[in-house]
């Protein structure tokens, strides 16, 4: 997991990444671990960068993405990557549609 938080700051940009430390793992039930986080100095105009890089060994059921559904933002992005043998159906849930969706063979 990575994170940084930026902010304008006397016409500079301050990039301040997340520690270790604020990281906390809860296990929320018998099939559900969660990992929540402090982002570091957060304020009001403030840019965040999240990313995480998960395996799944379930093939048959991706993880829902859910970003702070009750706090604005401008952009919230998942990428997964699927081996070119296996075809999906894709449902969409929710008011949104998908900006992009790309196809790339590796």
């Amino acid at each position: 997991m990575k994170a940084v938080t930026y902010n304008l700051e006397n016409g500079q940009i301050i990039r301040t990444e997340l520690e270790n430390k604020k990281v906390f793992k809860e296990n929320y039930s018998t099939y559900l671990d969660l990992n929540k986080f402090t982002l570091p100095n957060i304020k009001e105009g403030s840019i965040i960068e999240v990313s995480y890089r998960t395996l799944e060994q379930d093939l048959f059921n991706f993880k829902t993405w859910e970003f702070q559904d009750d706090i604005p933002k401008l952009q919230s992005q998942y990428i997964a990557i699927i081996p070119a043998s296996f075809t999906y159906n894709v449902v969409l849930r929710g008011p949104y549609r998908l900006d992009d969706q790309k196809r790339e063979k590796f």
